[in-house]
């Protein structure tokens, strides 16, 4: 049963949410004409009101499970969201460190290169 239910086509449609929709209309107008009418077909009303209820009943619980299953879903792709930034941090991080790395690692032979040269260059002229 809970298979069913949190599946696609228990969803309830439009169409069937009209539907009961009207047909509380149509209770709230029988009790209406109990009202002015009298207790004639008392009965078949109380039936009709019951049957209801548990329809109601019933697509309060589907409601509730189809709410709880986006929640759970939500929280699971905002909790994803939030490990991925924090991945993607961790790896910006390691990029710019690496960066900062090989300049140094560059600076460091450009100067030891500008060491020698200077050095040619002052040995020839003296």
């Amino acid at each position: 049963m809970a298979d069913e239910r949190s599946s696609p086509d228990s969803y309830i449609t439009r169409r069937e949410a009209d539907q009961m929709r009207a047909e509380l209309r149509e209770t709230r107008n029988w009790v209406e004409r109990i009202d002015t009418q009298g207790t004639r077909n008392s009965g078949v009303t109380e039936a009709r009101v019951i049957d209801q209820g548990g329809d109601i009943g019933e697509l309060k619980a589907e409601l509730r499970t189809h709410l709880d299953e986006h929640k759970r879903v939500t929280d699971a792709l905002i909790q994803a969201s939030a490990e991925e930034r924090a991945r993607g941090g961790r790896d910006r991080a390691d990029h710019r460190k690496w960066v900062i790395a090989t300049a140094f690692g560059a600076l460091g032979v450009v100067a030891g290169w500008a060491g020698v040269l200077y050095e040619v260059m002052h040995s020839r002229g003296h």
